[in-house]
Order: C-alpha cells, then structure tokens, then sequence
C-alpha cells in the first residue's frame, strides 16, 4: 500500500497537466511528419501546447515555493516537472528544426521514432495519473515498465536510422539536419523514461 497523499490537489493537478501536453504535443508532431505542406500550422499548434504546459509548470512551482505541505520531497516535485517539460519541449525544438530545415522529404526513421514517442508520452501520462489514483505499487511500476521498454525500441531504431542516414545520403547538409532531428526525436524517449525513473524512486520512499 502506498503512502504517498494527495495533499496540495494543484501539484498533481501540474503533473497531469504537463503529461497531457506531452501526449498533445507528440500526436501532432507525429502528423506533422505525415503533412509536410502543413508543417507551419503544426508548429504553431505545438506552441500553443507548450504553453499551455509551461502554465502548469509555473503553478506547480509557486505552490512549491509557498507551501511548505507537500506529497513527496520538495526535490523530487521539481525534478519530475521540469523532466515532464523537457518532453514537451524537445517536441516543439522538433517541430522548429523540421520547418527551419525545409525538411519536406521526411526520413521513414523519424516517423518510426515519432510513432514510439507518441506512444511513450502516453504511458508516461499513465504513470504520472497513477501516482494519485493508485494505492497499489504495480499500478504505477506498470507504466513505468513500458516506458522503459519503448525508450528501448527507440534506442534501435535511432542506432538503425543512423546507419541508414551515413549509407545512404551523400550530401552532407542533409545528413547533418536528419541526424540532428533523429537524435532529439530518440532524446524525448529518454526524457520520458527520466520521468519514470523519477517515479519509481519516489514509488520506492512511500512504499
């Protein structure tokens, strides 16, 4: 049984919010891959998330700073929302480098990895709701577990397309922006499963 209370309602009002945003914001950069005529609309809807985001994050912050009543550690509250912003805020550097690069042919890879970020912010988002629905550990360990195991996924995948990237593109430019974009693409899988591991170790102090 965890012990972990609910006190300050607005903190874990924060983290879910923040996790929602991350889910958002993956979904559209995934579409955005998908619509490479629409790529400004999509960067202007992913801002309007991330903002919406850093609302939450601000919240989160000022009731840290004055309220003493807190659900867990004060270090932890800070760790785990700015690993939460952090995904949300590598999907819109994404969203930027591909309409700043005129990336219009859009490398298979980077769909793939975007296919498994969109799907690792949602169990991110499952773990974070968890820590205030659930009283029983596996409720939140679960989540954290297919975190991991898609981080894993991307880590292939972003090992694979950069074979792929260095066999199959002679001009240098193009390789050198699809590298970048793949890297911050696998980069907001290992930012999600930061957030994961920042639960299990709070899991594991109120277990």
């Amino acid at each position: 049984m965890l012990r972990i209370m609910p006190r300050q309602k607005i903190f874990f009002d924060g983290f879910e919010e923040c996790a929602k945003a991350g889910v958002q914001a993956a979904a559209l950069l995934r579409e955005m891959l998908d619509a490479p005529g629409e790529f400004a609309r999509y960067v202007c809807e992913i801002q309007t998330v991330e903002q919406r985001g850093d609302r939450a994050i601000t919240s989160v912050v000022e009731t840290l700073a004055t309220n003493l009543a807190t659900p867990f550690e004060r270090s932890e509250i800070r760790a785990l929302i700015e690993a939460l912003d952090d995904i949300i805020d590598a999907c819109e550097t994404i969203a930027q480098k591909l309409v700043m690069y005129r990336a219009q042919r859009v490398r298979p890879e980077a769909r793939e990895l975007a296919r498994i970020l969109a799907a690792v912010t949602c169990a991110t988002e499952k773990a974070v709701v968890a820590l205030r629905t659930s009283r029983a550990v596996e409720g939140i360990l679960g989540p954290c577990r297919e975190v991991r195991k898609l981080e894993t996924e991307a880590d292939k995948v972003l090992r694979r397309a950069l074979g792929a990237l260095f066999g199959e593109l002679s001009d240098p430019i193009e390789l050198i922006k699809w590298k970048e974009i793949l890297e911050i693409l696998e980069h907001a899988t290992d930012r999600c499963q930061d957030v994961s591991r920042i639960i299990e170790e709070i899991v594991r102090q109120h277990d």
